[in-house]
């Protein structure tokens, strides 16, 4: 009979550490979140950390049993794979990537139904150009949830990168229509119709997104762009101008202002862009050479 009554008692302690922990965690997540949104990255990352271990516990050596990931924790409640991404996107803001990877991997491992997961990780892979890595998490997403607006937009993203302009006109299309009033989503779709020379349906996007917005930079960015491939340098150069008002720091408008200058003959004003785009992103330099090279010859 004793031993009855200690079980029961046994039951409910554990039952009210459970229910204890999960409200810590929860906390812990909630101010977790509250301190990535002000910029306070190491303080979501202590909070987060605290929201998973109080959700899991590390697997002891005897532990064999088959219900447990091969991640070194035994996850007791499912708001640990919430707390990894969430950790992970912190991790991301920081700049520390690979810790990033690894809990958004962890994630997946916990809770391979967690959509969030493949689409942060995805969008790391996309970052660092890993295409087919990139390519593999959005559709993987995308079977576990069809109307994933993230999932459309990064496999849309990723086959531009790679080429198939088609592909992610399809995609972009989706993502519109799942969500009619993402700015950006307008903007990459107009510039997967540039690609496709569908210059009319791109400069409706692009205007689109300006009248959604009109201090977006990127609308104004891909709208010079389409000027550009006009001939019409004049108004490129007015249109990168605005880009630039709204993002001082996006090297790619220097640029291509600089090699608007350029084609007006305005050598000095091109110069200064180009030196302007090697200090913001140090990589376009071969770009400026190997452009400017072609650009002479079409001058000749």
């Amino acid at each position: 009979m004793f031993f009855m009554h200690a079980v029961f008692a046994m039951s409910v302690l554990s039952s009210a550490i459970i229910c204890q922990n999960t409200r810590l965690a929860e906390n812990s997540n909630d101010r977790g979140v509250e301190f990535l949104k002000s910029g306070n990255y190491d303080g979501a990352i202590m909070e987060f950390t605290k929201a998973i271990e109080l959700t899991s516990r590390f697997k002891s050596n005897t532990d064999v049993s088959s219900k447990v990931p091969d991640n070194g924790i035994r996850v007791i409640d499912p708001r640990t794979a919430k707390s990894l991404v969430n950790r992970g996107n912190a991790y991301f803001a920081k700049n520390e990537i690979d810790k990033a990877v690894e809990d958004f991997t962890l994630a997946i491992s916990i809770a391979p139904g967690n959509v969030e997961a493949y689409v942060a990780r995805g969008t790391i892979w996309l970052i660092r150009k890993e295409l087919t890595l990139a390519l593999n998490d959005y559709e993987k997403g995308l079977k576990l949830d069809a109307n994933s607006v993230k999932c459309y937009f990064g496999r849309g993203l990723t086959r531009l990168n790679i080429g198939d302009a088609k592909g992610a006109l399809e995609d972009f299309d989706h993502a519109v229509k799942l969500e009619p009033k993402n700015v950006d989503t307008y903007y990459y779709r107009g510039d997967a119709r540039r690609v496709l020379k569908d210059y009319d349906g791109a400069l409706a996007d692009f205007d689109k997104a300006l009248q959604m917005n009109s201090k977006s930079a990127l609308p104004y960015f891909g709208r010079g762009n389409l000027k550009f491939y006009k001939t019409d340098f004049e108004g490129a150069i007015a249109d990168f101008t605005m880009a630039l008002r709204f993002d001082e720091q996006m090297a790619q408008a220097y640029k291509n202002r600089g090699y608007a200058y350029f084609m007006l003959g305005r050598h000095d004003d091109a110069d200064k862009e180009f030196r302007t785009t090697t200090k913001l992103a140090p990589y376009f330099a071969a770009e400026i050479e190997a452009t400017l090279i072609v650009m002479k010859s079409w001058k000749k």
